[in-house]
């Protein structure tokens, strides 16, 4: 027998699960800021399961922004507005999302083997790179989550 790992996010009205494995994670744009806004921004597409009533509604693709300073000393956590992840969650929600980000970036292996795949094959700019391995080396602790509007702040 194989057991995936799963996460299961309750929303008022229906779970939405995720199953870790690498199909269900996506990076995209791939973005340098420049010299007015001197930091690089890389979105993370999850594939999330949606069930009601123990009826599977489909599944869903959400995104959570990835912002870090040119220096990459930085990192932010940001709402990418369009089929985000933080979309229309107050309260506990928001809390147990944050809590979904923090396994996705810190202990999930299928995000893990994504990034170590986007590395080899050389897919991003080099800064971009080493800003993904910095991702792939974070250690619990290395990040901590703080609101700031939107926007939430880590410091690796």
């Amino acid at each position: 027998m194989n057991l995936l790992d799963a996460k299961v996010i309750q929303t008022e009205l229906e779970k939405e699960i995720f199953i870790d494995l690498p199909e269900n994670l996506e990076l995209k744009r791939f973005q340098y800021h420049g010299e007015n806004r001197p930091h690089f921004e890389i979105l993370v597409g999850v594939i999330m399961g949606r069930v009601r009533n123990w009826q599977f509604y489909g599944k869903e693709k959400v995104y959570f922004g990835l912002r870090a300073t040119d220096d990459l000393q930085a990192l932010s956590i940001f709402d990418p507005g369009n089929e985000s992840i933080f979309a229309a969650r107050y309260g506990k929600e928001e809390d147990t999302v944050i809590e979904f980000i923090d396994y996705i970036l810190m202990e999930s292996p299928a995000f893990k083997h994504l990034l170590e795949n986007v590395i080899s094959k050389a897919e991003a700019p080099n800064k971009v790179k080493m800003l993904l391995e910095k991702l792939l080396n974070l250690q619990p602790g290395d990040i901590q989550f703080k609101h700031k509007e939107t926007e939430i702040v880590t410091q690796v």
